[in-house]
């Protein structure tokens, strides 16, 4: 049987959490060979300095549905995810973290979507922590299709965890490359590709599972990214697919950008998120722009203003309420 799906595995310095992925998916064959022909797994290890590529390559050893690429450099996340995507011969592809648990059910039920609804997108709901039961797309029923353009704009980016993405493989125009290569090292490549395989298919449709089928594992708070990355993530709705349906959007998330950027730098000064090296942080805060237009219109995030400035994050949980009631309340008067 011709494999249906390919799950694409980006890694970078984390040896221990892709072998317990492959682990856990070697685990998973063991118990369902049946389902074993459908998939492919390829792992794209971008340039590791740790025993990344000795482990991978022992592991995969005599497995024929496993391929292993080794790139000498870090290509960065975005070139990487473009890189596997242009691997794959099968009809549909699935990205996977190499830090991200899946769950028992979840290959199957994957693959009998794509193959009743054969969707362009299919996204399913995502748990972080793994104790958080709220469901990320909470439809009533338990498949939910749509074609409507602007419920598909907005739902690609509902959520986005590289980890829920599987969609159609297809060849991409050399114009649609342009765009896409424009996209390139802004963090977010996985959605921009989704628009675009959506705007070049004659009706698009995006599939929603809502049930959980997947979930971060115990480190999901310990990372570091650009803080950059969050600030101009509006940009990726100038997206063409987007313009043309909803193209007040990007005003929109420009501003939700901004309010995610001060969200995320107070979450590592009040240690909600582990990074290896807070002081990094320090310079990109001091030179944090003021926005009026947002913070006079919510206090609270006026107050993590700043506290951020003043560097007394540390004291909203024990003085939070003073702080608001005797800094903020007056310059709403």
């Amino acid at each position: 049987m011709q494999p249906k799906i390919s799950i694409l595995i980006p890694t970078f310095n984390r040896e221990k959490k892709i072998i317990s992925l492959l682990k856990r998916i070697e685990h998973f064959f063991d118990n369902n060979e049946n389902l074993k022909s459908s998939f492919e797994i390829h792992i794209s290890n971008n340039g590791s300095i740790d025993n990344t590529e000795h482990l991978v390559t022992d592991f995969i050893k005599g497995k024929k549905y496993y391929y292993y690429y080794n790139q000498q450099n870090n290509l960065g996340f975005d070139k990487n995810i473009e890189f596997l995507f242009d691997q794959v011969k099968t009809e549909y592809l699935w990205f996977f973290s190499d830090d991200d648990i899946f769950y028992e059910f979840a290959f199957e039920k994957v693959l009998n979507a794509v193959r009743i609804e054969y969707p362009d997108v299919l996204l399913f709901s995502f748990a972080q922590p793994a104790s958080n039961l709220e469901l990320t797309f909470n439809f009533q029923q338990t498949i939910h299709n749509t074609r409507d353009k602007k419920e598909i704009i907005n739902l690609i980016p509902l959520f986005p965890k590289l980890s829920i993405y599987v969609m159609k493989k297809i060849v991409i125009p050399e114009e649609n490359k342009l765009y896409l290569n424009s996209v390139i090292g802004k963090g977010f490549y996985f959605l921009s590709l989704s628009y675009t395989i959506l705007s070049l298919s004659p009706e698009p449709k995006l599939t929603i599972l809502s049930e959980q089928l997947a979930s971060s594992d115990n480190d999901y708070n310990h990372f570091s990214i650009d803080p950059d990355i969050f600030l101009y993530f509006y940009e990726t709705f100038q997206h063409p697919f987007i313009l043309k349906y909803l193209p007040n959007l990007y005003e929109e998330k420009k501003t939700l950008s901004y309010v995610n950027t001060l969200g995320y730098l107070f979450k590592i000064k009040d240690g909600s998120i582990i990074v290896n090296d807070e002081n990094e942080y320090d310079t990109y805060i001091k030179k944090f722009h003021f926005r009026a237009d947002i913070l006079y219109k919510k206090p609270f995030l006026l107050l993590q203003f700043i506290l951020l400035k003043t560097g007394q994050v540390n004291c909203y949980n024990k003085y939070g309420k003073l702080i608001y009631d005797k800094l903020v309340k007056p310059l709403r008067k």
